[in-house]
């Protein structure tokens, strides 16, 4: 098997990598669905690494 650049596996492989990504994502999306005390600056740092991490993973 080859790997591309970012340690993946290609294939139908499930990496580690990818459930660390995907969980990182979950409690970034429940953080902002959950909190209402968050500035606005908090609320959009948590948007563009949500936008950054969908955007890496090929969502």
């Amino acid at each position: 098997m080859t790997t591309q650049s970012t340690n993946k596996i290609v294939g139908n492989i499930y990496t580690c990598s990818e459930y660390r990504q995907e969980m990182i994502l979950t409690s970034l999306k429940n953080r902002l669905a959950s909190s209402s005390e968050l500035s606005p600056e908090e609320k959009n740092e948590l948007t563009r690494e949500i936008e950054r991490l969908e955007e890496e993973m090929g969502f």
